[in-house]
């Protein structure tokens, strides 16, 4: 998908893509850690590294093989405010109101 949106960006003549990725073991870590989320406890999963200078988390650290550059943490990139009744299945295959 990484090299899709890539290859689309680049026939379309746009240097770049940027786009927010949220880390896949957050959770975990805040477990581990017997911790409330904050944004301090995000920036520093966010920060952590393996041995080999790759992201902690394993979601990052494969958008990081496929070439991206992680800038910063985004604290609001996935947040609600509240919740949206849409009615009816939702426009995907195999999806269905619970």
């Amino acid at each position: 998908m990484l090299h899709a949106a890539k290859d689309s960006a680049r026939r379309l003549g746009y240097p770049y893509v940027m786009a927010p990725f949220r880390p896949s073991h957050y959770g975990d870590f805040k477990m581990e850690r017997r911790a409330a989320h904050s944004e301090a406890l995000f920036r520093e999963y966010y920060a952590a590294q393996t041995a080999e200078g790759l992201p902690l988390d394993p979601w990052l650290r494969n958008v990081v093989r496929q070439g991206a550059t992680l800038v910063k943490p985004e604290m609001r990139s996935v947040s609600f405010t509240r919740s949206i009744d849409i009615g009816g299945d939702l426009p995907y295959i195999g999806c269905s109101r619970p």
